[in-house]
């Protein structure tokens, strides 16, 4: 959503196929009278709070400690840890260090606290465009200068049990119905209108490119 007119207005891009009622509310306001939100972990939060019977957090008190841990721990390093692989700062070292930190804490099988939680919704993002990222060699307007490193490692056995979390996470309906690299349908955002814009109505590689590669 944050890509979309209204959460980023500076860069231009139309409102997402398959978000109702995102052009309902201003940026930021998930309900109408609910203040403005624009933090991606408070607002999960949020969801959880104004809908229990989701159990986006878990009713064990320990698993719900250690759901808003794992959060704390993806939002204080990713920026950082993340950042300096994806501005040519490191090969990625860091990046999956923080990854092979984040999957010691995970049980054997299932989520990241067992059963799924906001956790899982935190987490999923950064490695859906991790793949995304590893294929274009593209982040943010910026030409990544080595992505095999993270390709080798994310593929060898020390990643082994994230995979088989990002596999499993992949196939859940709700990701599935809107993650497809193919046809990508919840990430089909077009360009204002204004004349000779082109259509980003392709794929996520393709608009991934089309967004970040044109001035590289």
């Amino acid at each position: 959503m944050w890509m979309c007119r209204g959460m980023a207005p500076h860069l231009d891009v139309g409102p997402v196929d398959g978000i109702r009622g995102i052009e309902s509310f201003p940026a930021g306001k998930l309900l109408p009278g609910l203040a403005v939100m624009t933090e991606s972990l408070v607002i999960l939060e949020l969801l959880a709070d104004l809908h229990p019977d989701a159990r986006l957090l878990p009713e064990n008190p320990v698993k719900r400690s250690q759901t808003r841990i794992f959060m704390n721990t993806l939002n204080l390093r990713m920026a950082d840890d993340g950042g300096k692989w994806l501005t040519n700062n490191d090969e990625g070292e860091a990046y999956l260090d923080l990854l092979e930190t984040l999957q010691a804490t995970m049980p054997e099988v299932g989520y990241v606290v067992g059963e799924w939680s906001i956790a899982d919704a935190a987490l999923l993002p950064f490695l859906m465009w991790m793949e995304v990222i590893v294929k274009t060699r593209v982040d943010y307007y910026v030409r990544l200068n080595n992505v095999e490193h993270v390709k080798t490692e994310w593929a060898s056995t020390r990643f082994a049990r994230l995979r088989q979390y990002y596999d499993q996470s992949i196939a859940r309906p709700s990701t599935s119905a809107t993650w497809d690299e193919v046809r990508a349908p919840a990430f089909r955002c077009t360009r204002a209108e204004r004349p000779g814009a082109p259509s980003l109505q392709d794929n996520v590689i393709n608009y991934w490119l089309a967004r970040f590669a044109k001035e590289l």
